[in-house]
């Protein structure tokens, strides 16, 4: 995928490609483009954390996955506490975030760029970048979009 001039556009990694139909010159895949992120999902663990904030346990689990201090950052407001005792047990370590953010009131997005997507937690709506116009969407088109188009 390219990005246009003013940096639109997105950034994964093929997470499943298949082949939809023939035509008689061209040939129609399916690919799902998904964030690093999605691969947590394929570990389930049980561990037991002790004297760490959320933001800790969130970036240790992240790191345990190759998702390095340069891939993620985190624009948190708030001072969040260690807990004295926090369990993660038979669940993905994708869900295990998403359960730790929830319970703190943390989101998070994913900031892309020709080079790669940035995952970014936040606690305040003011984390999230200004979005310019929206991008079109053209149900079923086979015609060569001029500007940006979901198809």
């Amino acid at each position: 995928l390219t990005f246009d001039a003013k940096g639109n556009g997105i950034h994964g990694r093929v997470y499943h490609i298949a082949q939809s139909s023939n035509g008689e010159r061209l040939t129609r895949y399916r690919l799902a483009l998904v964030p690093h992120l999605s691969y947590l999902r394929h570990r389930i663990s049980q561990r037991i954390y002790q004297q760490f904030s959320v933001p800790k346990i969130v970036a240790l689990v992240l790191e345990e996955h190759g998702i390095l201090g340069d891939a993620y950052r985190f624009h948190l407001g708030a001072t969040y506490p260690e807990r004295d005792y926090c369990t993660q047990y038979d669940e993905t370590d994708l869900h295990f975030i998403q359960r730790l953010c929830e319970e703190e009131g943390i989101h998070f997005h994913f900031q892309h760029s020709a080079h790669g997507h940035v995952l970014v937690f936040g606690d305040d709506q003011a984390v999230f970048p200004n979005i310019g116009q929206p991008t079109a969407y053209g149900h079923e088109s086979d015609r060569v979009a001029n500007e940006p188009l979901i198809k």
